[in-house]
């Protein structure tokens, strides 16, 4: 191997003091988006224990998904957790 290569760490390091010079450090500008409608969609509790309690046990669900049993029979527990994840992902 030639003398004058580096090795990855040393590689890494060059690289990143290469593109710090003119900035001193970097943290990345990501651009809002203007929401048009004003206010974001949300789900109501209700619906979730809705669709939840509808869901059909009867059908197989994905290797690696837990039982379709068990979302329904839990849907008074959960509805309240997912209404809150569906939101701050419509949010989002």
């Amino acid at each position: 191997m030639n003398d004058n290569w580096l090795n990855r760490s040393q590689f890494v390091k060059q690289l990143n003091n290469y593109y710090l010079q003119d900035h001193g450090s970097f943290s990345p500008d990501y651009p809002t988006i203007p929401s048009t409608m004003g206010t974001y969609p949300t789900v109501d509790e209700m619906t979730v224990y809705s669709l939840m309690s509808k869901i059909n046990t009867n059908k197989a669900t994905n290797r690696g998904d837990f039982p379709s049993w068990v979302s329904k029979n839990n849907a008074h527990t959960l509805a309240q957790p997912l209404t809150d994840i569906i939101n701050t992902m419509l949010q989002s």
